[in-house]
């Protein structure tokens, strides 16, 4: 599945967060096509080497960026 590139305000939000250390929850797909749920911190937001694709590591789950449908600060 292609990348579709997420708002650059969001992107930012997530970067704040990751910053702050702010708890989180997100809803996302994963690669699957099962809807999954994981709370944490965000540990890192990146693009890859080809710049392909965005994506975030929360409480060791990577999650692609286009692929979350919410996420909300605890």
């Amino acid at each position: 599945m292609k990348y579709v590139p997420i708002e650059c305000a969001l992107h930012d939000q997530y970067l704040a967060w990751a910053t702050n250390q702010t708890p989180v929850t997100v809803t996302f797909t994963d690669e699957q096509g099962t809807l999954r749920i994981v709370s944490g911190t965000i540990a890192d937001v990146y693009t890859t080497k080809e710049g392909s694709a965005e994506w975030m590591i929360v409480s060791g789950v990577t999650v692609r960026l286009d692929r979350i449908h919410d996420v909300r600060h605890l």
